[in-house]
């Protein structure tokens, strides 16, 4: 009898966590791209740390830079191009520069089932052929991701 009553407890305590751990947020296509290509030849991945991630309220921020050529190109283009088309369906566009037909530049912001936490994407191509993705999510809100992405880094004190 004891034993029923200890599991029946346990049972309601964890359902909460359980729930929880059902209504993660699946991932992204483009976060499966970053994770992909972090290793390649052509990649500079960089996954900020804790100290970076407490200034900005983020959770995560992962940021893959490809410097693809020749037949990785077209390769790791279409992929990327892919990705983005494929969570462009499921995010509110925040902003998109195209240019010549050619997605150059986008922001997204995606629907979270916790509105605490807010996952945002950033993409940009340059004419270079450089693909950058960054991969936010965190407790800020849009406005103010932009204003500590655009607000100049403050003076470092100096040690003594």
């Amino acid at each position: 009898m004891y034993r029923q009553i200890i599991l029946l407890l346990t049972l309601l305590l964890l359902s909460p966590t359980l729930r929880a751990q059902t209504e993660v947020q699946p991932p992204l296509r483009t976060q499966q791209v970053i994770q992909r290509y972090r290793r390649a030849k052509n990649a500079v991945y960089v996954e900020l740390g804790k100290d970076l991630l407490t200034r900005y309220d983020a959770t995560y921020c992962y940021t893959l830079q490809l410097r693809p050529s020749g037949r990785e190109l077209e390769t790791q283009w279409s992929e990327v191009e892919q990705a983005l088309d494929a969570d462009r369906r499921i995010a509110t566009v925040i902003k998109e520069q195209i240019e010549q037909g050619r997605l150059i530049g986008a922001y997204y912001r995606f629907a979270s089932k916790d509105s605490k936490i807010h996952r945002y994407l950033l993409y940009s191509y340059d004419p270079h052929g450089t693909i950058t993705l960054v991969s936010i999510g965190g407790t800020l809100q849009t406005e103010e991701l932009i204003q500590k992405i655009l607000s100049l880094k403050s003076p470092a004190q100096k040690r003594k």
